[in-house]
């Protein structure tokens, strides 16, 4: 499992890399530059949770692999929704898509939470070998 999620994870960063050239050479044209704005802010998360799923998978062989597993999957949908929304948004689904972002949102700061309480609780030691 972890190897997949690691490839989620080079999968979002590479999307990131790939939706931020398409916002700022075809986008920036047609778009309010407010909306500019919330495509850097969605592709900026994407890129930073995708490096932290591809790590979190790299230390799940360290710990316990359900303990890391489970909230790393959860950043993954967490991405998808807060990220996915605001790129729908600007492409211009209606609003209504806003009320998807806060969803996300609060997913990911749900797994960072549950992270970091199971490594405070994790008796093993990331040895620097």
């Amino acid at each position: 499992m972890t190897n997949k999620l690691i490839a989620v994870g080079c999968i979002m960063c590479g999307v990131a890399v790939a939706l931020g050239a398409f916002g700022a050479h075809a986008l920036k044209q047609t778009v309010e530059p407010n909306l500019m704005d919330t495509w850097r802010t969605a592709t900026t998360y994407l890129m930073f949770h995708g490096v932290a799923v591809i790590a979190l998978s790299s230390f799940a062989t360290r710990f316990h692999s359900k303990d890391i597993v489970a909230p790393t999957i959860g950043i993954v949908i967490g991405a998808l929704l807060f990220c996915g929304s605001l790129y729908a948004i600007v492409l211009g689904a209606p609003s209504v898509m806003g009320a998807i972002t806060p969803i996300g949102g609060i997913l990911w700061i749900a797994c960072w939470l549950t992270l970091s309480y199971r490594f405070f609780k994790s008796t093993n030691v990331i040895s620097h070998d």
